[in-house]
């Protein structure tokens, strides 16, 4: 049964917990694959010697199978722990990122375009409603306005990164490993997510905090 928070916690202790903090970088999984893709994707695959109009085509694959990953893990994110949820789309993002930097096929790099839509979407997804579930919808805005500035700040480092890598190697291979190792990261910190025993009537805030 998936854990919901019958009671609001305050933003002010919400982002004082240890759980915001993983839940917002776990969700950060997402981000940092879909900047890598756009940032990096064109440049990599053409240095592959890949077709431009197969790039372009993995690229509308990306954006359907965004949204397959949506309504499928929002289906399911009432059976199933939306972190956990997070954490399968963060291995996803691993696999199609790992198969990309070395991409020696059509289907390699189709491979990398869909791993990145499902991936991406799914997170986009179930983000909200993990931190809803955790913590309450009281001050859902705030608390999740927070999370995605997190996940922001994170991703919007890549495409620095990946530059500093591409200038120093010609090549993007470097930068989608470092990636690669970024996103497993995020997805050890959606393991960690650890919930508060359920009792009669929900879990007090106090519970969720620690308190």
């Amino acid at each position: 049964m998936v854990y919901k928070n019958k009671e609001s916690v305050p933003f002010k202790q919400v982002v004082r917990t240890p759980t915001f903090w993983l839940i917002s970088l776990a969700a950060t999984s997402g981000f940092a694959a879909y900047t890598l893709s756009t940032s990096q994707g064109v440049l990599h695959f053409t240095s592959l010697g890949f077709d431009s109009g197969l790039i372009v085509a993995g690229v509308a694959l990306m954006g359907a199978m965004g949204l397959v990953g949506k309504i499928s893990m929002g289906i399911v994110s009432d059976r199933i722990e939306p972190i956990r949820l997070i954490v399968v789309a963060a291995l996803i993002l691993v696999i199609g990122i790992v198969v990309g930097a070395e991409a020696s096929s059509d289907a390699m790099l189709l491979v990398f375009y869909a791993c990145i839509g499902v991936g991406f979407g799914g997170v986009n997804a179930v983000f909200p409603t993990a931190m809803a579930n955790y913590f309450g919808a009281g001050s859902l805005s705030k608390y999740l306005g927070t999370g995605i500035m997190i996940t922001t700040l994170v991703a919007s480092a890549l495409p620095i990164m990946s530059g500093a890598f591409f200038d120093a190697t010609g090549s993007c291979a470097l930068a989608f490993y470092v990636t690669a190792g970024i996103v497993a990261a995020c997805a050890v910190c959606g393991i960690l997510v650890r919930f508060p025993a359920r009792g009669e009537g929900g879990v007090r805030s106090k519970e969720v905090v620690g308190g």
